[in-house]
């Protein structure tokens, strides 16, 4: 069907009807600078919805009770979760490197390791480092799941570790991260 003008939906909603497609925006053909490699025009996908975000560690995981609560917007492969952890009752220790998970996608293995990601974070009650230290997170791309690092004042990331973080009765952590998913 070829035909000039616009399309009005006057009263309810513009359903694609086969998984892959989308509203393809091809005649712009915006393929950015020299050093960028466009891979896409096609936006086929965008979802909402709700996740439960658990605190992990690398060795023995905590047990909490806790409230738990995320949500999550997803355009194409661009996702967007914000969530909180409560480990209010905190009913044991866990150890090793710290992890959020239960995200509702996977990353994508864009660099070979750890996923870029952005990534804001905020705790309450938690210790960590030193001097000039900050927390900060990047995406697993092999699970579903943020790890926890600590940024130091001399450039460099380490694991967030159970032990170095403090953890302890009715402590808090808040985040929002964006992500490419795989």
């Amino acid at each position: 069907l070829h035909k000039a003008g616009n399309v009005e939906v006057v009263d309810g909603n513009l359903v694609i009807g086969t998984s892959g497609h989308g509203i393809d925006f091809s005649a712009t053909a915006n393929a950015g600078t020299a050093a960028s490699s466009m891979t896409s025009e096609l936006l086929d996908d965008y979802e909402e919805g709700t996740f439960t975000p658990t605190l992990q560690c690398s060795t023995t995981n905590p047990s909490y009770g806790g409230g738990a609560a995320g949500v999550y917007t997803k355009i194409g492969r661009q996702v967007t979760c914000s969530g909180y952890i409560d480990t209010n009752p905190l009913n044991s220790n866990g150890s090793g490197n710290l992890y959020i998970d239960g995200f509702p996608y996977g990353a994508a293995n864009l660099t070979g390791n750890n996923v870029p990601s952005h990534a804001s974070i905020t705790t309450y009650g938690q210790n960590w480092g030193g001097d000039g230290y900050q927390i900060c997170a990047s995406m697993d791309e092999s699970n579903a799941r943020m790890n926890l690092k600590q940024s130091q004042n001399n450039g460099g990331q380490s694991h967030w570790t159970w032990t170095e973080s403090g953890w302890s009765q009715g402590d808090a952590i808040y985040f929002t991260v964006t992500y490419q998913a795989s």
